[in-house]
């Protein structure tokens, strides 16, 4: 048995599932799916709740956590972070809060930015109800990471800001280059010239990259920025993941009415 599922990619081919099984409890399993998806694996499994695990709404939010909100003991609302390593051969909690003790139902979270997500859920005699969580890190735990990605309304540039100081090389040395990152785009009329941006600027965290656009944008274009594997580095040399949350915007329509 199975119901309720949330579902949540944590690297190339390592995705994560949450559910309700047998004897209403609250489950996390870990697959593995080539990209040709001619074989799932199982890879991992835990009962992180023994009374109920449904209305499960999962989020990733490093790149090697995902957080997880449910419905679970006497129907109240949870919310959990669990650490899954990419090859997803384990599944341990870190952290839970139980943050309504009525119900805690339909529930839809997203990420606000790097440490700080919202929660939609069903409430209290079905009102609709609204929260925030911040999960905090030791700083040296904390992987670099990108907070935003906002594109210029003349599509020429794209503002990525890190959540920390950030270099190419460990040690805290190293200005970052413009090869560090790379773009794709995808959906809408407009193209993307070169997947490495054409010129980089540096104003504290923020790193405005420049983009070869050709085409005209509809707004549809989804551009996404990722650090390249190996590139970026915070000063105690925590890696940036090339599996980012907030680093996608889309194009400034051209198009007009």
């Amino acid at each position: 048995l199975a119901q309720y599922q949330s579902i949540v990619k944590l690297d190339a081919n390592t995705y994560v599932v949450a559910d309700q099984t047998t004897s209403n409890k609250g489950q996390m399993t870990t697959f593995t799916i080539p990209d040709d998806g001619s074989t799932i694996t199982k890879v991992a499994q835990i009962e992180h709740s023994d009374s109920y695990g449904f209305w499960n709404s999962m989020i990733p939010i490093d790149e090697d956590k995902v957080l997880l909100a449910y419905s679970g003991n006497s129907t109240d609302g949870y919310i959990k972070v669990f650490q899954i390593p990419t090859d997803g051969s384990s599944i341990t909690e870190k952290a839970g809060f139980e943050h309504d003790t009525n119900t805690g139902s339909h529930n839809s979270v997203v990420a606000v930015d790097f440490d700080t997500y919202v929660l939609a859920y069903g409430g209290q005699s079905a009102d609709g109800y609204m929260r925030t969580f911040d999960y905090t890190r030791a700083a040296n735990t904390v992987n670099p990471r990108i907070s935003s990605a906002v594109v210029a309304a003349d599509n020429a540039t794209i503002a990525v800001t890190m959540n920390e100081a950030v270099y190419n090389a460990t040690g805290g040395s190293g200005a970052l280059q413009a090869n560090d990152f790379s773009l794709s785009l995808s959906g809408g009329a407009a193209t993307l010239g070169s997947s490495t941006p054409t010129s980089i600027s540096a104003s504290g965290n923020v790193y405005t990259l420049g983009m070869n656009i050709s085409g005209t944008p509809t707004g549809f274009e989804q551009i996404t920025v990722s650090p390249v594997d190996n590139s970026i580095y915070d000063a105690t040399n925590n890696e940036a993941s090339t599996n980012q949350v907030m680093n996608q915007d889309y194009l400034t329509d051209k198009v007009g009415p």
